[in-house]
Order: C-alpha cells, then sequence, then structure tokens
C-alpha cells in the first residue's frame, strides 16, 4: 500500500480513537453536531473504502494469490471483495438500527 493511504487510514484511526465516545455514541438524526456528523462520515466512507477496495486489492497481490491461474485469480479476488461488500452492508445496517449513524 501506499504511504498516502496509509496516513489516510493512520488519521482516520487516531481521530476516531480520539473521539471514539462520539464516534460509536447513539445519536439524535435531528439535532446532532455538524462535527459527530463529519466524523461518523468519515469512518464510515475510509471503512467502506478498506473493506471494499483495499483489503482485495491487497489479497489479489499476495504471492500465494499471485501464483494462482486467472479463473482462481478472479474467484478469490470476487470472493474477498463480496465478503466485504456485504461486511460493510451489514455493519450500516446495524449501525442505522442501533442509530450509531
Amino acid at each position: 500500500m501506499s504511504l498516502a493511504v496509509l496516513a489516510v487510514l493512520g488519521a482516520t484511526l487516531v481521530v476516531a480513537v480520539l473521539f471514539g465516545r462520539s464516534t460509536i455514541s447513539k445519536i439524535d438524526r435531528l439535532t446532532v453536531s455538524w462535527r459527530v456528523a463529519w466524523l461518523k462520515t468519515v469512518v464510515v466512507v475510509v471503512g467502506i473504502i478498506t473493506l471494499v477496495v483495499l483489503v482485495p486489492g491487497w489479497v489479489m497481490e499476495l504471492e500465494a494469490v499471485a501464483d494462482l491461474d486467472h479463473v482462481a485469480r478472479d474467484l478469490v479476488g470476487t470472493g474477498v471483495f463480496g465478503a466485504g461488500l456485504v461486511t460493510s452492508l451489514w455493519m450500516l445496517s446495524w449501525a442505522q438500527r442501533k442509530s450509531r449513524i
């Protein structure tokens, strides 16, 4: 991964930890502050990008996967992408049901 990607992930993690209570707290959607709304938005966007783009890209670059034939590589990539997509959608659904976002 590039240094810029790692910097964004690290910065998001640091901000989420520093404002941990605001990041995971329940909110009233009508009176939530802009700071908390943007904080939750950044965490959601970076989380989805990580699960759907970065993790599948990293898996595809692994030597064990790179040595497979193209059909197996495609299946592994599709599986990891699908798992990340389903996980991120489930997490969004859960957070919305629990009034976290």
